[in-house]
């Protein structure tokens, strides 16, 4: 999360942000004078509706806002963040399973809206579990992975300018040919770390 470059005060959202966890450990980097947006669209809210209103909602936690929204409309104020983190969440961009509430996502769309939520010089940091080279998104429908070549080239494209990376997740011995909840890879994938910047002006 150092990578992110976050300082107390200032205000980050967890997009797709699950149970909270992350937006725990942003809200521990801005303080109670910072803001955490924990942002859930409906497929992620249904699994941790209950632990967000008992956490989250009941108790009040200074700096989490709890935030339900889809990914068409983020429902994020413009240069209003000064980071951004999606956490083994981007390869549900290109993930498709109506019965299950996910349409397609407008990737390009969706990016322009972080970005315009950003401020200049914001990071939006990005980790998933890893596909094989050459694979781009194919196997976020069946893998749950994503090649983070492919990433960096979708956040380019929507103006981002890549700050760094971090090697700290990665696992060699992942072949990155099975699904990431398979018993023998859960919790153990290789992932990438990527970050980026919005432009300053």
């Amino acid at each position: 999360l150092s990578v992110l470059d976050l300082e107390p005060g200032e205000a980050g959202v967890d997009i797709f942000g699950g149970g909270g966890y992350y937006a725990e450990l942003l809200a521990g980097m801005v303080g109670d004078t910072g803001k955490v947006i924990l942002q859930n669209n409906a497929p992620y809210e249904k699994w941790v509706a209950d632990t967000l209103q008992e956490r989250f909602v009941e108790q009040q936690w200074v700096p989490i806002q709890v935030l339900k929204s889809e990914v068409d409309d983020l429902q994020l104020a413009p240069a209003s963040l000064d980071a951004a983190l999606m956490v083994m969440s981007y390869h549900d961009l290109h993930y498709f399973a109506p019965d299950r509430g996910w349409g397609r996502t407008d990737v390009p769309a969706f990016l322009r809206q972080v970005f315009v939520a950003l401020r200049p010089g914001a990071r939006f940091v990005i980790v998933d579990h890893a596909a094989a080279p050459g694979s781009g998104a194919s196997a976020a429908q069946n893998l749950h992975r994503i090649e983070d070549a492919y990433v960096e080239a979708e956040l380019l494209a929507a103006g981002f300018a890549k700050v760094g990376s971090s090697e700290a997740l990665r696992n060699p011995a992942d072949a990155r040919t099975k699904l990431v909840f398979d018993k023998s890879i859960r919790g153990g994938t290789d992932r990438f770390v990527l970050a980026f910047a919005k432009p300053l002006l």
